[in-house]
């Protein structure tokens, strides 16, 4: 056994190979000695999820995948109330973020385009509090919260969201919701339906 001086003593290398060889993979003799990649847990249970789902009837696959879309968006509301607070209270920036969109791409890991349509949405449900049911409820979806936002008032909220419940991008950008003059308001036509 070799020896390395050290402060304390020699290290042996034989008790370091083998703690080295503790941490490190097996190796497979078929395959010239190469690591085999331990099978994590989370894809075992993946197969055995994707085994179950293939002998669902479909009319019980349909009822599950609309509670985990009616949970998705439950959470979708969660998300957006607590990324609101988070901005109002400032906490970003106590982690090092200068924006709330720098602490969703970098503390949250969110990709650049969900941080800016999250934070965006969170700030309008925020100053729009029915939002927040509407998308729990799936009656206005990310898209419409950002596409009616910047034409959002106090005085209009009510009947501009009625007319936007269950609304689809391309219902609303037909003119069916922005034919109808709400109060008058011209800021209801020049809607970018283009988001």
């Amino acid at each position: 056994e070799l020896g390395f001086p050290g402060a304390q003593g020699a290290c042996r290398c034989s008790n370091a190979k083998r703690l080295d060889a503790q941490r490190l993979p097996p190796r497979d003799r078929r395959s010239g000695g190469q690591p085999v990649p331990a099978i994590s847990p989370v894809y075992t249970a993946s197969m055995e999820k994707l085994q179950t789902l293939a002998q669902l009837t479909d009319d019980s696959l349909h009822s599950e995948l609309k509670r985990i879309v009616g949970n998705s968006n439950a959470l979708t509301a969660q998300l957006l109330a607590h990324l609101g607070e988070v901005e109002a209270r400032g906490i970003h920036r106590e982690r090092a973020c200068a924006s709330l969109y720098t602490y969703c791409v970098y503390e949250l890991r969110m990709s650049e385009d969900e941080a800016q349509r999250r934070c965006r949405a969170a700030r309008l449900t925020r100053q729009f509090l029915a939002l927040l049911a509407m998308v729990a409820d799936a009656s206005i979806h990310l898209t419409g919260i950002l596409l009616l936002g910047p034409h959002l008032t106090q005085d209009n909220q009510t009947e501009l969201l009625a007319r936007a419940r269950y609304r689809t991008k391309r219902e609303s950008a037909s003119g069916s919701l922005c034919a109808v003059n709400i109060r008058n308001d011209p800021s209801i036509s020049d809607i970018d339906w283009d988001l």
